[in-house]
């Protein structure tokens, strides 16, 4: 199961939870979050994520560094209130990075910390 990763703060219990009521799926993490700006801070909060995934002893891929992407597919949404349009937005780029990867490495099972 591949597991959608932005941050390593909800993603650690969500991946411990996952064991739990999965024990025997193997889970595959995939850190993507687009909206994070600068780059170092993304490298950031990617070595936060692998270092939980380590300890969890999952497999940790890393997402592609779209901030433009995610800039131009917002644009015009600037003043949208929190849980409005831009984060549907958001979602969707997400979730259809994560998609993509998912059929790349042939994943069938996708799930994403955005639920927490």
């Amino acid at each position: 199961m591949l597991v959608h990763i932005c941050c390593s703060v909800d993603s650690h219990y969500f991946v411990e939870e996952l064991r739990k009521t999965y024990p025997d799926e193997k889970i595959i993490g995939y850190f993507y979050d687009p909206n994070i700006h600068p780059l170092s801070e993304y490298e950031l909060r990617f070595l936060d994520v692998k270092r939980s995934c380590d300890k969890l002893g999952i497999k940790l891929y890393k997402g592609e560094y779209e901030y433009e992407k995610w800039l131009n597919a917002v644009r015009g949404y600037e003043d949208e209130p929190e849980k409005g349009a831009r984060c549907e937005i958001c979602f969707d780029v997400r979730m259809g990075s994560s998609v993509k990867f998912a059929a790349k490495i042939g994943e069938k099972k996708l799930t994403t910390t955005l639920l927490t």
